[in-house]
């Protein structure tokens, strides 16, 4: 066999018959260790504890009423349930209820009640199944009674604090509406009597229309532009009449021949001195006789009548302008006035409307109160309660018992491996070559036939062995995979003598 092997390597045959024959030369090695790593895998395997973990299914309901009072009252919708879900069975609180119940805490407390709380945490696992309105609590333990325990106190806690909490939300939801609406009434009365006040002392002017302000105002300026028409003729006949007296007239006709002999002579001219001293001495004359002449025509009728009538016009006058300067200031008022009252107004119209859904949002909530206080909204109810498990979920044996024979077998073959990658010496003809002899002869070995049957004996044994030991582990991963517990009932017979023995 070892010639065909040489023969083979000798002539660049395929690597995987030199791995052959490095395995069958070393398969005391290989299998001791491979046994090894397998054995400590089946050791290790058995020796975990055993992990049970309880299951319960629970389905969230929503109740055909939900679809009758839709838009009359507010339920909590499925998505809103299963939101908080895994929030509320996970809060301390919640697991510290449970763990009380359980006693689970006895002689816990600080640090150490924290931890317990932590790892119960870590064994609790909480599934959704949104589609179908379920979800799904779990927990591990080594205790498969705790562990069912655990589970269904964890689900009726969760459901009946879930359902106080909601009848208290509503309770505190009407609380709130009843104290907003009354609020909200309060400052629709504070803004009613702004308004009223705002009308009582401004209503005159909400009253009045700008188009006819605007009339009255240019009806009022045509008026005041006629009267001081009237007022200029009045002070003009009043001027003439003043004016219009023997002194007066003389003195004027005079200055007019004054004004005639300039053009014609210069100021020395004796005539133009004479007309000069002339208008002196009436000047003198009007000055000392002028306010007789005055109170003369004073007197007379014509000068009264239109003195009164002057006087009368003047006060028309002030009485439009005043009016006039009214009527702009109004005109001017009217848009800010309307403003504000619109101000007011929408104010009041804001907190209506806000009153009027409180007021309807109030009758939702009493709905909404009486629905939770009678379980009408949506509901919880459990379809499989956690049961007692008999199958523990963990270790998982099988799959340890063939990671370690891979393991093994794997881990056994790359010792050997390295081993004939490190070791230096020739193994052919070629190595030789490669490594620059000139090789003249090849002096063949002469094998001893007896010492070579005797080696094959040997290793054929102990590969038959190694295989038969893969077989067994096989045989009890697929024993541990089918549930079949005999390798666990023949250890812990096992356990059984040895310490009955001592």
């Amino acid at each position: 066999m070892n010639t065909m092997l040489d023969d083979v390597e000798a002539g660049g045959g395929l690597d995987i018959l030199r791995y052959i024959r490095l395995l069958w030369e070393h398969a005391l090695a290989f299998w001791l260790m491979a046994a090894v790593v397998m054995l400590a895998a089946l050791g290790f395997a058995y020796s975990l504890p055993k992990i049970y973990q309880a299951k319960s299914t629970v389905a969230i309901e929503q109740n055909v009423i939900n679809d009758l009072v839709r838009g009359i009252a507010i339920t909590p919708s499925m998505g809103a349930k299963i939101r908080i879900l895994n929030v509320s069975l996970l809060s301390r609180s919640s697991l510290l209820s449970v763990m009380k119940e359980l006693d689970m805490d006895l002689g816990l407390s600080g640090p150490a009640l924290e931890e317990r709380i932590t790892s119960v945490r870590r064994k609790v696992s909480v599934g959704l199944d949104e589609k179908r309105g379920l979800f799904f609590i779990s927990y591990e333990s080594s205790n498969p009674v705790l562990a069912r325990d655990f589970v269904n106190t964890l689900t009726r806690h969760y459901i009946e604090q879930s359902t106080s909490d909601k009848r208290e939300e509503s309770f505190e939801a009407t609380r709130f509406l009843a104290d907003q609406i009354e609020v909200f009434r309060k400052r629709i009365e504070a803004v009613q009597a702004e308004i009223d006040s705002f009308k009582a002392s401004r209503g005159q002017i909400l009253n009045m229309s700008e188009p006819a302000l605007r009339r009255e105002i240019q009806m009022a300026q045509e008026e005041l532009q006629a009267l001081r028409i009237r007022k200029t003729d009045l002070l003009a006949q009043r001027g003439v009449m003043l004016r219009n007296t023997p002194l007066r007239n003389r003195l004027e006709t005079l200055e007019a021949q004054l004004a005639a002999m300039l053009v014609s002579y210069t100021e020395k001219h004796p005539a133009v001195i004479r007309t000069k001293q002339e208008i002196e001495g009436l000047r003198r004359e009007v000055a000392r006789k002028g306010e007789e002449e005055r109170k003369i025509i004073y007197g007379t009728s014509e000068y009264q009548r239109i003195k009164v009538e002057l006087t009368a016009v003047e006060q028309q006058e002030a009485q439009l302008v005043s009016k006039i300067a009214d009527n702009e200031r109004l005109l001017r008022e009217i848009p800010s006035v309307a403003t504000e009252l619109a101000d007011l107004e929408n104010r009041k119209r804001k907190e209506s409307l806000i009153y009027e859904q409180l007021v309807g949002r109030y009758g939702q909530s009493e709905v909404s109160k009486q629905m939770e206080l009678q379980d009408k909204a949506v509901s919880f109810r459990i379809i499989d309660p956690a049961v007692l498990p008999s199958v523990p979920v963990s270790p998982k044996r099988w799959l340890i018992l063939l990671a370690g024979m891979a393991a093994g077998l794997g881990g056994a073959f790359g010792v050997l491996f390295l081993f004939d990658l490190l070791n230096p010496r020739v193994r052919s003809v070629e190595d030789l070559r490669r490594l620059g002899f000139h090789v003249m002869a090849v002096v063949p070995s002469i094998s001893d036939v007896a010492e070579e049957r005797r080696i094959f004996r040997r290793r054929a044994a102990v590969t038959a062995c190694g295989v038969l030991l893969c077989g067994g582990v096989v045989a009890v991963a697929a024993a541990e995979f089918l549930q079949l517990r005999f390798m666990e009932n023949f250890i812990a017979g096992a356990v059984f003598t040895v310490k009955s023995w001592f």
